[in-house]
């Protein structure tokens, strides 16, 4: 399910708005509950201080008789019933309802009624005590809970009804407000869609919100390096089409020029015909090999290998190479354990030997050596041919680039394999003069860890 932002930010604020709007609304409730029982407490007080007027004492010991202060109180309240008990400190009963049991008593300036029953029916109940008689008195009135019960529902009705429009408005509010906020949102929406596929040009950041530049920054990276991306593919392509055109031009030249010749000429053009096609057909294996290597489009699948290992599944097919160019092709093997992508490994080796093998000249001498040196994995390939002059060691590891005055039919595309390949497995090329007098081509890999050998 698509995420909408403005849902999202909707769902997160409309419940913390309710949940504060709660919040008031019981703070509010409570205080208002606090000051009403306030009220109605002393109230009840009042109504014990005028009970108390009815209590008189007489020789056999003191009397009440109701007062019309307190007949008024009983029979003026329409909606509670109340309740009141006069005893002496000792709780002999001296009026009132005997029913009503003796609650707390309160100070005048500090009263707090009770909830309790009578006769099972909830009231809230306070007792006062009076020492202006011959001994102290101690007065107990209680009162149904009608009037509180209607303060509290007109509480909730008046608060939490303002509480619900208010939620009500506020989410209209925060839906309009999220809206508008989003507006530059929309506008940056519409213009990538409006968009070419070809644009790759980066989004001007001056109507961007601060909220969304980081954003938008890493975006127009992106766009950069795709532009970067494309560029290169044409690039690639056009360097292919000029490598592929001159061996295909060739091919079809000799093509159409060997059904015109004798016999004689027609096997020596047929044979060129082939060396041309075999070098288009390398040509465009090494193209294919380059663009697999490259570390944008590909991940190398890494496993633990040995050197030494890889060069002796393909030594059969070198030294027969060599051995049809009259070349001494020798090894020095020993393990160099890596983690790597074998094809690409092997292919990368291969492309270093087929160097050494067509620069070198016939009855020349060629080496390769495998090592462990430090942390690194070494591959070493020596051969006796001219050699790579300092000035175009870093020159040969581009792409189609052959020295002056070469005297090989290579396209310029091994070392550049190599190093992509390299490139990939965080390795590096060393090219220098070697032993034999011609180029030396020192592959360094990082070394496999001791531990992952042992799980190996």
């Amino acid at each position: 399910m698509r995420a909408s932002l403005r849902q999202g930010l909707t769902r997160w604020l409309l419940p913390s708005l309710f949940i504060a709007l709660t919040i008031g609304a019981i703070s509010s409730y409570l205080v208002a509950q606090y000051a009403a029982a306030l009220a109605y407490d002393e109230a009840l007080m009042a109504a014990a201080e005028d009970f108390a007027l009815g209590v008189h004492a007489a020789p056999d010991g003191l009397h009440f008789a109701l007062t019309s202060q307190g007949a008024a109180i009983l029979a003026n309240d329409a909606r509670d019933h109340i309740y009141f008990a006069v005893r002496t400190k000792s709780g002999q009963l001296i009026g009132g309802d005997s029913n009503l049991q003796m609650a707390p008593v309160v100070r005048l300036d500090h009263g707090g009624s009770i909830l309790t029953r009578v006769d099972g029916i909830p009231v809230h109940a306070l007792s006062m005590q009076f020492d202006q008689f011959l001994e102290p008195v101690v007065i107990t009135v209680a009162e149904t809970l009608n009037k509180r019960g209607d303060m509290t529902r007109s509480v909730v009705l008046f608060l939490l009804l303002p509480a619900f429009l208010a939620l009500v408005l506020a989410g209209l509010l925060v839906w309009f407000a999220v809206g508008r906020g989003l507006a530059p949102l929309e506008s940056l929406k519409s213009h990538i869609e409006a968009r070419s596929a070809r644009d790759l040009s980066p989004i001007a950041l001056t109507s961007v919100p601060d909220e969304v530049r980081l954003l938008v920054q890493s975006f127009n990276q992106l766009l950069r390096r795709l532009e970067e991306s494309a560029q290169a593919q044409q690039n690639f392509i056009a360097d292919v089409a000029h490598q592929l055109r001159t061996p295909l031009a060739g091919v079809q030249a000799l093509a159409e020029l060997l059904p015109t010749l004798g016999p004689v000429e027609g096997k020596a053009t047929l044979e060129r015909l082939r060396a041309t096609a075999a070098r288009a057909i390398r040509l465009a294996n090494q193209l294919l090999l380059l663009s697999r290597s490259n570390q944008d489009l590909i991940k190398p699948s890494i496993e633990p290998l040995d050197l030494k290992s890889l060069v002796e599944e393909v030594a059969d097919d070198w030294v027969h190479r060599a051995i049809a160019l009259d070349i001494d092709f020798g090894f020095e093997l020993a393990q160099a354990e890596v983690l790597g992508d074998a094809f690409l490994l092997r292919e990368m080796m291969d492309n270093v030997v087929d160097n050494a093998l067509r620069y070198s000249g016939r009855g020349k001498t060629v080496t390769v050596t495998t090592r462990l040196e430090h942390d690194e994995a070494i591959f070493c390939v020596e051969d006796a041919g001219p050699g790579i002059p300092p000035e175009y060691r870093e020159r040969v590891l581009g792409r189609f680039f052959r020295m002056p005055e070469s005297s090989g039919e290579g396209s310029g595309l091994g070392l550049a394999i190599v190093a992509e390949i390299l490139s990939l497995h965080g390795g590096r090329v060393e090219i220098a003069q070697s032993r034999l007098g011609g180029a030396l081509i020192r592959l360094c890999l990082p070394r496999l860890p001791s531990s992952a050998a042992t799980g190996a």
